[in-house]
């Protein structure tokens, strides 16, 4: 799943955050990116 941020601190706090918990599932955040055409 992909979460969308407005601003660019946010990220980062989540990314800083070794772990977090969505609806009683543990998830490994990390930046998405693009894959070459």
């Amino acid at each position: 799943a992909f979460i969308l941020f407005d601003e660019k601190e946010s990220i980062q706090k989540v990314l800083n955050a070794q772990v977090h918990t969505i609806n009683q599932c543990q998830i490994d955040p990390k930046p998405a990116h693009r894959r070459p055409r």
